[in-house]
């Protein structure tokens, strides 16, 4: 197992596990990755970094998604957000996870957060145009989608935005 090999090689870089942990995470697993991720975690401590520790955390979050763990996921989400505050990635997520929380006005607010990044620009507007169209507010996604467009084009979004705008004009009837 990835664990084994961490105490057969105490000066092994955690790049490999954590690249292990990446591909399990995004397959779905969710129990394999989290004893993955407590073994970096208790191998390496502190020597791990800011860089590596925020990436063992959105992992930790991602698996908390799929456990149905919101308030873990938040919690963690938080924490991330906190000591990196120019996270974009982290913030969209925590956003995300509070809006499938049912706190969506928190969420919107990171929304707003991380649109005043450098490059999430347009995936924080777009994000934020959609969880308003999950609530039915159309009218206010319709200029989000548009200025995550003008930033980022992508054909998909801008069908969703000809349905989401046919959509404003009907609730608007």
């Amino acid at each position: 197992s990835n664990i084994a090999a961490f105490d057969k090689d105490a000066d092994a870089s955690p790049d490999r596990a954590m690249r292990s942990a990446r591909m399990m995470v995004r397959r779905g697993e969710t129990a394999a990755p989290t004893a993955l991720l407590d073994g970096i975690q208790a191998h390496f401590g502190e020597g791990l970094g800011q860089e590596k520790t925020a990436e063992i955390l959105k992992l930790r979050a991602k698996i908390a998604v799929r456990t149905g763990n919101s308030e873990s996921e938040i919690d963690t989400l938080e924490e991330i957000a906190a000591n990196n505050p120019l996270d974009g990635d982290a913030i969209i997520l925590l956003g995300e996870a509070l809006a499938r929380a049912g706190r969506v006005e928190e969420a919107l607010l990171q929304f707003q957060v991380a649109a005043r990044i450098e490059g999430f620009e347009a995936r924080a507007k777009r994000v934020h145009g959609q969880t308003l169209v999950r609530e039915r507010r159309y009218a206010e996604a319709v200029p989000l989608i548009k200025a995550s467009l003008e930033i980022e084009d992508k054909p998909s979004i801008r069908e969703y935005l000809a349905e989401v705008e046919k959509a404003a004009k009907r609730s608007r009837r």
